[in-house]
């Protein structure tokens, strides 16, 4: 394209027009996604460079002085859009070592600590299914349902002091039969 059809162009947007604009993405675009991609090989985040560039473009139009060619303009707004995602995605890596060095590592749970576990809750449920009616209903809504002694013992009608001694009954149960399995 001849540098005064670019001229006109960028005038033409100054004005706000919109195919003056998508003209001057339909000519730059492509090359500067291969540049800026080269640059930092992500194409995600050259997308979003791309992006603000044209972006900015359009924002800043109106005192935008170009006398020949937009190239050289759009290329150096890629430099420092470069620059700038290098600097953040420096400080990004650089705040997540740092941060790694005060989390304990975490810990990957093996398959068999997952089968063990399983087999525990399996355990469980079914000594609590031997329980007498109403202290699985009182076991399931304090531990499973983590309600309140006062909250169950008014949803069953009960005293508290019930609800605490079944509670307690149920855990010594469960402790018994778990140790002998």
């Amino acid at each position: 394209m001849d540098n005064i059809d670019e001229v006109q162009l960028l005038n033409a947007i100054k004005s706000g027009d919109h195919a003056a604009f998508k003209k001057i993405i339909d000519l730059y675009a492509d090359d500067l996604f291969i540049y800026v991609e080269r640059r930092i090989n992500s194409r995600e985040d050259t997308q979003e460079i791309i992006q603000d560039i044209f972006c900015s473009l359009w924002k800043n139009c109106k005192t935008l002085t170009v006398k020949e060619n937009l190239g050289p303009y759009l290329y150096k707004a890629a430099k420092y859009e470069i620059i700038d995602w290098i600097r953040s995605t420096t400080r990004a890596q650089s705040k997540l070592k740092d941060l790694s060095l005060y989390l304990p590592p975490l810990k990957q749970s093996t398959i068999e600590e997952q089968y063990m576990a399983d087999e525990l809750g399996t355990h469980i449920q079914n000594e609590v299914n031997k329980m007498p009616k109403t202290m699985q209903e009182i076991y399931k809504m304090s531990r499973v349902d983590n309600m309140p002694v006062k909250d169950i013992a008014n949803h069953l009608a009960l005293s508290e002091q019930t609800v605490k001694n079944n509670i307690s009954l149920a855990i010594s149960r469960l402790k018994l039969k778990l140790k002998v399995s």
